[in-house]
Protein backbone atom coordinates (compact mmCIF):
# COMPACT_ATOMS: atom_id res chain seq x y z
CA UNK A 1 0.00 0.00 0.00
CA UNK A 2 1.25 3.45 -0.93
CA UNK A 3 -0.13 6.46 0.93
CA UNK A 4 -1.75 9.03 -1.34
CA UNK A 5 -2.50 12.69 -0.87
CA UNK A 6 -5.84 11.80 0.76
CA UNK A 7 -6.42 9.27 3.56
CA UNK A 8 -8.03 5.98 2.59
CA UNK A 9 -11.78 6.27 2.34
CA UNK A 10 -14.37 3.51 2.66
CA UNK A 11 -17.73 3.48 0.94
CA UNK A 12 -20.98 1.60 1.57
CA UNK A 13 -22.69 -0.04 -1.40
CA UNK A 14 -26.43 -0.56 -1.01
CA UNK A 15 -27.73 -3.28 -3.32
CA UNK A 16 -31.39 -3.46 -4.35
CA UNK A 17 -33.25 -5.96 -6.49
CA UNK A 18 -35.56 -4.06 -8.87
CA UNK A 19 -37.59 -7.18 -9.72
CA UNK A 20 -38.54 -7.55 -6.07
CA UNK A 21 -39.58 -3.91 -5.78
CA UNK A 22 -41.48 -4.13 -9.06
CA UNK A 23 -43.32 -7.28 -7.95
CA UNK A 24 -44.34 -5.50 -4.74
CA UNK A 25 -45.37 -2.33 -6.62
CA UNK A 26 -42.67 -0.31 -4.82
CA UNK A 27 -40.39 0.88 -7.67
CA UNK A 28 -41.27 4.50 -6.95
CA UNK A 29 -39.76 4.13 -3.45
CA UNK A 30 -36.30 3.44 -4.92
CA UNK A 31 -36.37 6.66 -6.93
CA UNK A 32 -37.76 8.66 -3.99
CA UNK A 33 -34.96 7.34 -1.76
CA UNK A 34 -32.38 8.31 -4.37
CA UNK A 35 -33.81 11.85 -4.68
CA UNK A 36 -33.92 12.31 -0.91
CA UNK A 37 -30.37 11.03 -0.42
CA UNK A 38 -29.07 13.25 -3.25
CA UNK A 39 -30.72 16.34 -1.78
CA UNK A 40 -29.44 15.86 1.78
CA UNK A 41 -26.44 17.91 2.77
CA UNK A 42 -26.22 18.19 6.53
CA UNK A 43 -23.60 17.23 9.13
CA UNK A 44 -24.33 13.82 10.55
CA UNK A 45 -26.23 12.64 7.48
CA UNK A 46 -24.87 9.90 5.23
CA UNK A 47 -23.52 11.34 1.96
CA UNK A 48 -24.84 9.98 -1.33
CA UNK A 49 -22.14 9.72 -4.01
CA UNK A 50 -23.56 7.83 -6.98
CA UNK A 51 -26.17 5.34 -8.18
CA UNK A 52 -25.94 2.79 -10.97
CA UNK A 53 -27.44 -0.42 -12.28
CA UNK A 54 -25.58 -3.57 -13.18
CA UNK A 55 -26.56 -7.21 -13.62
CA UNK A 56 -30.25 -6.57 -12.98
CA UNK A 57 -29.61 -4.76 -9.68
CA UNK A 58 -29.57 -1.15 -8.49
CA UNK A 59 -26.74 0.18 -6.36
CA UNK A 60 -26.29 3.30 -4.24
CA UNK A 61 -22.73 4.31 -3.38
CA UNK A 62 -22.86 5.95 0.04
CA UNK A 63 -20.57 7.27 2.71
CA UNK A 64 -19.42 4.49 5.03
CA UNK A 65 -20.77 4.74 8.57
CA UNK A 66 -18.01 3.57 10.92
CA UNK A 67 -20.38 3.08 13.85
CA UNK A 68 -22.88 0.88 12.01
CA UNK A 69 -26.30 1.56 10.57
CA UNK A 70 -29.13 3.58 12.08
CA UNK A 71 -31.19 0.39 12.36
CA UNK A 72 -28.44 -1.29 14.43
CA UNK A 73 -28.15 1.79 16.64
CA UNK A 74 -31.90 1.89 17.27
CA UNK A 75 -31.95 -1.83 17.98
CA UNK A 76 -29.12 -1.42 20.54
CA UNK A 77 -31.08 1.37 22.19
CA UNK A 78 -34.11 -0.97 22.25
CA UNK A 79 -36.10 1.54 20.21
CA UNK A 80 -36.45 -0.83 17.28
CA UNK A 81 -36.61 -4.61 17.09
CA UNK A 82 -35.69 -6.27 13.81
Amino acid sequence: MVPGSKPLQLFALKEMLPLRFKAEGRMKEVFIEKCVLKSLSYPGMIKFYHSFGCGGKFYFLLEFCYNGSLAVFLERQRILSL
